[in-house]
């Protein structure tokens, strides 16, 4: 067989297995699955990160339009090592990662929390003989499990953020208000830009202290975090759910929150509300670490 036979069949295999794999990938099963099994953010999220996978691709690309943006800071440090592709993968994967993570739970929880709304009153009206005042507790372990996971992947956020932040600062304080402390007090021994990307994030931790200070205890001997005592101490009774038949004959299916906000606001909102503060702290605190509003993303809306 000669040499040019051969490349032709080197060319039609290429050919066809990129049809096969093109095929596997526009395949209904497998989008189905890549539905199921990925976790998708809220779209002012999500646009944290495309935005900073091309501040990363410009400042290793030839013309560089964003100069001085964190990763070429960090590049420039030490240029035999590729520490701008270390500290992408700390934000791109780890801190886009643990937000998925409390994406999940908390989507989990909610269809738990629909499923179980749904069922309670369907159990309710298929059921003979039921008089008013009539009531049914109903066992909440998978609901408990997964408001654990949430809390816990919350924390693993703020805890990715922190060590982001000490790679680019070069500290290593073991939480946010820990490193917020240090760099407060050493903001004078930085010179620029990290001074002045210090004097914009600072003040953002000060600002979402009341979020904050559910997930980080910054006295351990005064005050315990739903945190703390789901990782070192006990199970935290998180709901409960109660279905009740009113003097009207209405139906009532009540995830209650125990202790945590007002008796009137149901477990699934209490989530979506921590969800909502985490969500805009990590926001703000990364729009003002890049300074995203200085760059022309393309194809990307703000």
């Amino acid at each position: 067989m000669g040499e040019e036979n051969i490349n032709d069949l080197k060319e039609l295999f290429k050919d066809d297995f990129f049809k096969q794999s093109m095929e596997l990938f526009n395949h209904p099963i497998n989008q189905e699955m890549n539905s199921q099994l990925n976790v998708e953010l809220p779209h002012n999220v999500r646009i944290l990160f495309s935005k900073s996978v091309q501040l990363y691709d410009e400042t290793h690309g030839i013309h560089n339009e964003f100069n001085d943006n964190p990763f070429e800071i960090v590049k420039k440090r030490d240029s035999k090592r590729d520490n701008a592709q270390h500290f992408f993968n700390l934000f791109q994967t780890g801190i886009q990662n643990s937000l998925k993570a409390v994406q999940y739970n908390l989507n989990s929880f909610c269809n738990y929390a629909t499923y179980i709304r749904n069922q309670g009153e369907k159990l309710i009206r298929t059921s003979s003989s039921i008089n008013s005042g009539t009531t049914l507790a109903i066992p909440t372990e998978k609901l408990i499990f997964e408001y654990e996971h949430f809390t816990l992947h919350s924390r693993i956020v703020l805890d990715r953020l922190n060590w982001f932040f000490n790679y680019f600062f070069v500290t290593n304080p073991r939480n946010l208000y820990k490193l917020h402390k240090h760099l407060k007090h050493q903001i004078n021994a930085f010179e620029e830009p990290e001074k002045i990307i210090l004097k914009r994030i600072l003040p953002i931790i000060d600002k979402h202290r009341d979020y904050l200070d559910e997930l980080i205890s910054s006295n351990h001997s005064k005050k315990k975090t739903e945190r703390d005592k789901l990782a070192h101490r006990q199970e935290v009774n998180f709901t409960t759910v109660n279905i009740s038949v009113t003097a009207t004959k209405d139906i009532n299916v009540f995830l209650f929150n125990n202790k945590y906000f007002p008796d009137n606001i149901e477990a699934d909102e209490v989530l979506k509300i921590r969800y909502k503060k985490m969500c805009s702290f990590i926001i703000e605190i990364i729009n003002n670490f890049f300074d995203f509003n200085k760059y022309k993303f393309k194809g990307l809306n703000n």
